[in-house]
């Protein structure tokens, strides 16, 4: 038996429906928004980068740098321009 307070499967279905066309809205003004960064003179890639760094847990952000530490020492010991 079903609880009346319970949600029922098409109710559910109904809020994911609403949801994902609003997540999609949402997409589309960030594409404007980035797009007016580039307009601006900005590189909307390196933007998007930074937006993605900000977002990344303190351990991801210290892999990388690693990494990109190593990186440099490679194309240091390699005598390769930068």
């Amino acid at each position: 038996m079903s609880n009346q307070n319970e949600p029922t499967l098409l109710g559910i279905a109904q809020r994911i429906l609403k949801l994902e066309n609003e997540k999609a809205e949402i997409g589309e003004i960030i594409k404007e928004v980035y797009s007016e960064a580039k307009n601006a003179g900005y590189n909307d890639k390196v933007l998007k980068r930074a937006i993605k760094w900000i977002t990344l847990e303190e351990k991801d952000q210290k892999k990388i740098l690693a990494e990109n530490e190593m990186f440099d020492l490679y194309v240091a010991q390699m005598d390769l321009p930068l």
